[in-house]
């Protein structure tokens, strides 16, 4: 496993999924995908697997769906043993490779440093930063030393005004 894929500051990674565990015996792994309606992850595709730092490159040979996720063959990997190391790692492409939302949509990460309010107006902070817990994209509203954990969920997130940068929240969800 090489490491040829190039990931900069000119474009940061974004995660994609999670290998959660070897598939059979031929090296295969599960891949959870953060975004389920993304097709970003194809037959062709180079993506770096992530370990809090530690890349390993990999081109997607092969994708099939299962249930919840993906069963995804690399050509990099042949084993369940070379496939057991990447247990735990991040999926990750260049920001650049995305391909471009549709009217109305945007990335989440498109979102870092937006103003967040409640539905009336006031300010609640600035998103500095956002996780995952699960399925759900999670804001780190941050307003001066205090932080929020605001859940992006439809029923929680009123409206997303990507010009204005302004994010408006239900108070009462």
């Amino acid at each position: 496993m090489s490491n040829y894929l190039n990931l900069d500051k000119q474009s940061p990674p974004v995660e994609i999924g999670k290998i959660v565990r070897p598939h059979g015996v031929r090296g295969n792994v599960k891949v959870i995908l953060f975004n389920k309606q993304s097709n970003t992850l194809c037959i062709g595709r180079k993506v770096v697997a992530d370990s809090n730092g530690k890349q390993t490159s990999l081109t997607i040979v092969d994708i099939k769906p299962l249930n919840d996720g993906k069963i995804i063959t690399f050509k990099e990997v042949t084993t369940i043993e070379e496939a057991e190391t990447l247990r735990g790692h991040t999926i990750v492409i260049p920001y650049d490779e995305l391909p471009p939302c549709d009217p109305g949509e945007f990335f989440i990460r498109d979102l870092i440093g937006m103003t967040v309010t409640s539905a009336n107006g006031d300010v609640m902070g600035v998103v500095d930063e956002n996780t995952q817990s699960g399925e759900v994209a999670v804001f780190h509203v941050r307003n001066g030393n205090d932080v929020e954990y605001i859940p992006f969920l439809k029923e929680r997130v009123a409206e997303i005004d990507i010009k204005k940068r302004i994010i408006k929240i239900n108070d009462n969800v």
